[in-house]
């Protein structure tokens, strides 16, 4: 199947299929290929000039791999991949492997530019999240021992990415990415691992990797008294303005049913929230709800929708990523998390605060009207939102998508929180979408928003 977008193409994948995407000019367009890997070769074989990247799904086991490149020097490519392979034999010393790891380079380096892609072939990462935590890793160990890493790339590990497969050019150049063996055995997520093949690694500070093209060097510093000898940076915001900061005792009710029902066993100081509204919080329980069992080796996670107050339980293991559960009183079914039922009364706090008003703004009516008419779904548009049609934001966050005709009411704390997240997600705003943003990073008494901007996103 060819899809042109690629959010059609991951949504009819399935578990044996492989996304590829192709560049179709010099803009970066492409289209997208779902098929399963013998399809895939017959047609790559059929193709003259090759412009293929394999698209890394979120949650699938990936292999280690590296993209390695230098503009201004020669990269001794051996002795990288030999600090790599030393530091990888250290990490699965540590998980009482066995494995020895075999390493594949890829080679695209021109007299201009050295470039290469290194995969490890026989060791897997829960995703691309926890690969990257791994080559964070590294990268902090070669700071420390003062080794060069500038060469490694270190913003390849997000979401969704796309890592040129062997064979393959980028469209309108003509460095070819070579190895002798097949590009299908040179793949990233395939074939995909027995369950006891695959690692966890958390950050350096010990937090749950999440989708980041940041560089350790932003995101940790050295602090001898902290875990591992690194802690995260703290980064200097417009929020330190704020005399309130608080951390989020708004969910407390929830993480302490999670705690007594379940025995969770929350890391509540190991959280990471994402642009989406995602808080993702870590756990020292083993008991997984989607096994129905314990796990011998790796612990669960929650992850918590905090626009729908939906609990999530979450796991490591391979299978259980695979498995079906049903949703509560329902015949639907997720796969790889267990929705877990918490009491609605454990969010009264949390929902008490979000309904407060900010204060108000005035807005001029014939401004938004002229706004809402730069779309073709103009209807969709209200005074709270920002310029991006398919992006909703009722007044009080939950009630769906309908329209919100309240133009002289104040905004709510959620509905200013929607913006903050847009904002963070680089979503254009409406001017009166940035001014009620400005109004809560200035100095909001909200205790919800104080921990949204101080503690929960980097603003």
């Amino acid at each position: 199947m060819k899809f042109y977008k690629l959010g059609q193409a991951l949504a009819v994948s399935n578990s044996n299929d492989i996304i590829i995407a192709e560049d179709i000019n010099k803009s970066g367009s492409k289209v997208f290929y779902v098929k399963n890997i013998v399809e895939l070769d017959k047609l790559y074989d059929s193709i003259k000039n090759k412009h293929w990247y394999e698209t890394l799904k979120e949650n699938c086991p990936t292999r280690l791999f590296l993209d390695i490149e230098s503009e201004t020097d020669v990269v001794d490519i051996h002795s990288l991949v030999e600090y790599i392979n030393n530091s990888l034999l250290e990490f699965l010393k540590c998980k009482d492997s066995m494995l020895r790891p075999v390493f594949e380079v890829l080679d695209s380096s021109s007299s201009e530019k050295s470039s290469y892609h290194v995969i490890c072939t026989n060791v897997y990462f829960a995703n691309v999240y926890h690969v990257g935590a791994f080559v964070r890793r590294v990268i902090c160990a070669m700071i420390e021992q003062k080794v060069r890493y500038s060469d490694i790339d270190a913003s390849v590990y997000t979401k969704n990415r796309m890592f040129r497969v062997n064979g393959s050019t980028k469209f309108g150049s003509q460095r070819i990415l070579k190895h002798n063996k097949s590009w299908t055995s040179l793949l990233v997520q395939y074939p995909q691992p027995s369950s006891l093949d695959v690692f966890t690694c958390s950050e350096i500070d010990n937090t749950i990797p999440c989708s980041t093209s940041s560089h350790p060097e932003e995101l940790f510093h050295r602090d001898q008294n902290s875990y591992n000898g690194w802690t995260t940076k703290i980064i200097k915001r417009a929020s330190e303005k704020l005399s309130n900061s608080t951390d989020c005792q708004l969910l407390t009710p929830v993480f302490d049913w999670l705690d007594h029902s379940l025995d969770a066993q929350l890391q509540i100081n190991n959280q990471t929230i994402t642009s989406n509204g995602q808080l993702f919080v870590s756990s020292h329980s083993r008991y997984c709800q989607i096994k129905n069992g314990q796990h011998r080796g790796n612990h669960v996670w929650f992850s918590i929708d905090l626009n729908r107050r939906i609990v999530y339980q979450c796991c490591y293991d391979a299978v259980c990523q695979k498995k079906q559960c049903f949703l509560p009183n329902s015949e639907e079914t997720l796969t790889g998390k267990k929705v877990i039922s918490v009491p609605s009364d454990c969010w009264s706090l949390w929902d008490q605060e979000w309904d407060k008003h900010e204060p108000y703004i005035s807005n001029n009516k014939s401004t938004v009207n002229r706004e809402a008419r730069k779309t073709s779904n103009s209807n969709k548009l209200n005074s709270y939102q920002g310029r991006d049609h398919n992006v909703y934001y009722e007044n009080d966050g939950r009630n769906g998508k309908a329209y919100n005709y309240a133009t002289e009411t104040p905004a709510k704390a959620w509905v200013v929180a929607q913006f903050l997240l847009a904002r963070q997600r680089g979503q254009p705003l409406s001017d009166l979408a940035n001014k009620y943003c400005d109004q809560a990073l200035a100095g909001t008494t909200n205790k919800a928003l104080q921990w949204l901007i101080s503690d929960g996103l980097n603003f």
